[in-house]
């Protein structure tokens, strides 16, 4: 049974300058087992962000590099071979995406809008087999997690390959009609792309 002890923390941080954007994260966290072994997670991941105006478009680029380090207690993957050990994996992110909003007012009644959106993104790792995996978990694809960084939960494992995600966005924003119906219009479609060999965002299906 895994089960997750203190010390466990984040730590988020933003900085603004014009168009460009750097955030700071930082987890630092402690697992263990009925068995015995224990293992303390610290992660690091410093993201560069810049986006400006390209006509009716917004492009948005965004590189992050990502370091994981573990100090294993035991035998988290219970092998049969307790060993006192350290392991690290160091990643990378870059992504290239445009967005843009198109609207039509219809007076008294309400604006439709279309938000298209296209993102190209490359992740890379270094060898993630011999890591403990406590909180990683491949989600479904879903819309939800069409622009996702890494199709994962959690941060013991990192989606790895290239990707593009494209969607249409259309909405019905109400003018104070009052009715119900209108205030939450909202369609969206969306689809993800991967070349051949980027089976974990293929998830099985060429």
């Amino acid at each position: 049974q895994n089960l997750n002890a203190l010390p466990e923390g984040m730590f988020f941080e933003g900085w603004d300058h014009d168009r460009w954007r750097l955030q700071r994260e930082f987890h630092l966290d402690h697992f263990y087992q009925m068995s015995g072994d224990a293992v303390q997670r610290i992660d690091a991941a410093p993201t560069l962000e810049y986006t400006r105006p390209l006509g009716v478009t917004r492009l948005t680029m965004r590189g992050q590099v990502r370091e994981t380090a573990y100090a294993i207690q035991g035998d988290p993957d219970q092998t049969g071979a307790a060993l006192d050990s350290t392991q690290h994996r160091e990643a990378s992110m870059v992504s290239v995406g445009l967005t843009s909003q198109l609207f039509k007012y219809y007076p008294g009644f309400a604006t439709h809008t279309l938000e298209p959106r296209i993102e190209y993104a490359h992740n890379a790792a270094t060898d993630q087999s011999l890591l403990p995996n406590y909180d990683a978990t491949q989600r479904y694809f879903a819309f939800s997690n069409l622009f996702g960084d890494s199709l994962y939960s959690g941060l013991d494992r990192i989606s790895v390959g290239h990707r593009v995600g494209y969607a249409l966005t259309t909405r019905l924003l109400d003018h104070g009609s009052g009715d119900p119906f209108l205030q939450s219009m909202e369609w969206a479609v969306g689809q993800r792309w991967a070349p051949e060999g980027s089976q974990e965002y293929q998830q099985g299906y060429d």
